[in-house]
């Protein structure tokens, strides 16, 4: 079989090839895509190629459909799964975006994608979606090829634009819990453990070992996010709560009730605590950046907190270990002088004339004496009057640039000024 090869005719913007002594157009304006259709024409004919393309008139919202009928009957899929992928996949078609397959294309696909106002996490399902969509339609010979898959480059974002969650300090954890009411056992839980909400959500009576003498909770391989099963301690706290809770459960599920974004953020303000601060977000999840962030103080350990928080990369248990304010400041409070205690004291103090003592015994002199001066204090020469380079300087003035000595003239008193040392030393004529 010849190597795919097409070309250009004058006025027509798509490529054309030649296939058994046919001139056929291939539709597409980009030469590799051309390429890749005559590639396709040559494996099926041409004939079998365009019998295809007749799905790209199809409707999505059929097509969308008849993917979830697939999902949920062959693939076994359950309610909630299918209710995510429709709320997805309907989007864009919902938005005005798409109405037909073959509206599905990089040129309108990539600016709406890009242009999603959500979470990182949940810009990925989208695309995730869309794929696993197209490449089924390619399973059931409804597509050729899938239009997005590895062509569409996401929008770059800053550092300052993604969200970043905080962690909840010491003395704000008990004020958040006291208004917590019937999800204070959650909250405790979620603290105490660093296990994420949806996590949480699954956990059952038969996953929690409080009564045992080093009580821990068992997470389901298929409930967490790795899809890798692992055990949790708990503390002797949290374990006598839930040894509470389990006398009075009527379901087999441990938390019946999960608790919205709302509500979360409701609790948040009745506890004083601020949504927004300039470390981050505070919002559910800062629950498990403060279990990590408490167990990395606690232990001096970062390799320990990276396995107590269930991370694959150490680099992102450091992005949950966050410090406090009095940290800081107690940090700062033994800083080490940078400065030696001798040039500190030059820099401090330096003699400054404040007048002249006429006396009958003797001619006149200088009086000199030594004031405090602030190490970030200017010279500020105009307030003694005096002059530089033969002019006056502006009032406020301050020192010039250079590290020199000057001399100045003021009232027959010769001065001159150490900008380096910052003293005076003042002559009397």
């Amino acid at each position: 079989m010849a190597s795919p090869s097409v070309f250009k005719r004058t006025g027509r913007k798509a490529y054309y090839t030649s296939i058994e002594g046919r001139v056929v157009s291939t539709g597409q304006s980009d030469q590799r895509l051309a390429l890749e259709v005559v590639a396709q024409m040559q494996s099926v004919g041409i004939e079998a190629y365009r019998k295809g393309k007749r799905t790209l008139g199809d409707y999505l919202p059929e097509l969308i459909e008849q993917h979830l009928t697939y999902l949920s009957e062959v693939d076994q899929r359950d309610d909630v799964h299918i209710k995510k992928k429709r709320s997805k996949l309907m989007s864009p078609i919902d938005s005005g975006v798409f109405t037909k397959l073959k509206d599905v294309r990089k040129q309108t696909f990539e600016p709406w994608w890009n242009g999603l106002s959500c979470e990182s996490k949940t810009h990925k399902e989208y695309m995730s979606a869309w794929n696993v969509f197209l490449d089924w339609l390619i399973y059931e010979g409804k597509l050729d090829q899938n239009p997005i898959r590895g062509r569409i480059r996401p929008a770059r974002s800053s550092r300052t634009t993604e969200r970043t969650r905080r962690a909840l300090t010491l003395a704000e954890i008990p004020h958040f819990l006291a208004v917590a009411g019937i999800h204070e056992l959650l909250y405790l839980t979620a603290l105490g453990t660093g296990v994420r909400f949806g996590e949480l959500k699954q956990l059952t009576w038969s996953n929690v070992r409080e009564l045992d003498t080093e009580p821990f909770i068992v997470l389901r391989p298929e409930t967490t996010k790795n899809r890798k099963g692992r055990t949790q301690s708990i503390s002797a706290e949290l374990a006598s709560m839930l040894k509470g809770a389990r006398n009075s459960a009527k379901t087999e599920r441990v938390f019946k009730v999960m608790p919205s974004r709302h509500t979360v953020d409701k609790h948040f303000k009745l506890a004083g605590i601020p949504k927004h601060t300039d470390e981050g977000v505070a919002c559910f999840h800062s629950l498990r950046h403060t279990y990590t962030t408490i167990i990395a103080r606690m232990t001096k350990d970062t390799r320990l907190a990276q396995r107590m928080a269930d991370h694959a990369d150490i680099t992102t248990t450091q992005r949950y270990m966050h410090t406090e304010r009095s940290e800081q400041v107690e940090v700062m409070a033994q800083f080490p002088r940078m400065r030696t205690a001798e040039r500190a004291v030059k820099r401090a103090v330096g003699p400054v004339q404040t007048g002249q003592n006429e006396s009958n015994d003797g001619p006149v002199e200088s009086i000199v004496e030594h004031r405090q001066v602030s190490g970030n204090e200017p010279f500020r020469l105009a307030e003694y009057g005096l002059v530089q380079g033969g002019s006056r300087m502006e009032p406020g003035g301050i020192e010039p640039p250079g590290n020199r000595t000057l001399r100045c003239m003021s009232g027959g008193v010769d001065t001159h000024i150490d900008t380096r040392q910052r003293t005076f030393i003042c002559r009397g004529q």
